[in-house]
C-alpha cells in the first residue's frame, strides 16, 4: 500500500523521512506514521490501472506471424 503525502510547507522539493517530494507531494511507500505525527497531510495512494495493458493490443511472436509472400516463393524455388 502506498501514501500519498503532502507537505505542511507548500511547494517544497526535496527529501524527508526516505520520501522524496517534488512541489510539496510525495508518495510513502512504508508506515505514514512520521507524516501523520509531524502535520503532513496523509491520504492513500488508489492504485491506477496499468496504461499499457488498456492501450496495448496482443502482439504475435515472429514465429506466428505468416511468411510475406516472396520469401513464400524463395522457399518453394529451393526445394
Amino acid at each position: 500500500m502506498s501514501w500519498t503525502v503532502k507537505t505542511p510547507v507548500k511547494g517544497f522539493t526535496g527529501q524527508v523521512a526516505g520520501v522524496v517530494f517534488k512541489d510539496g507531494v510525495g508518495i510513502c511507500e512504508g508506515d505514514p506514521a512520521y507524516f501523520h505525527r509531524h502535520g503532513y497531510e496523509v491520504a492513500e495512494t488508489q492504485p491506477q490501472p496499468a496504461q499499457e495493458e488498456q492501450a496495448s493490443e496482443p502482439v504475435a511472436d515472429e514465429q506466428s506471424q505468416p511468411e510475406p509472400e516472396a520469401e513464400k516463393a524463395a522457399g518453394k524455388a529451393k526445394k
